[in-house]
């Protein structure tokens, strides 16, 4: 085989992708600012179950890019304030 066919030493691949989770106080923010009495409400809100809202604020929801900007649009935060890493 020849050299420019063998496998790279030392190198790895970059399938991490970086998760985000909702804070709990920008749900809070936007349960007050849209005049819903339950925090679960939001699901419905984002268009998204219950279960993955709660996913959501877990971090393990995969929201997109798009979304999660219109949602910290909407209530008036930046989103490196709605969202936070938390990767493992």
């Amino acid at each position: 085989m020849p050299d420019t066919l063998s496998a790279d030493s030392g190198v790895t691949t970059d399938t991490h992708t970086p998760r985000y989770r909702l804070t709990r106080a920008a749900a809070e923010r936007a349960r007050r600012k849209l005049g819903l009495r339950r925090l679960d409400s939001l699901a419905t809100h984002l268009g998204i179950s219950r279960s993955s809202f709660f996913r959501l604020l877990a971090g393990t929801y995969p929201i997109s890019l798009n979304q999660a900007a219109a949602f910290a649009d909407e209530i008036g935060w930046p989103i490196t304030r709605v969202f936070e890493r938390c990767d493992p």
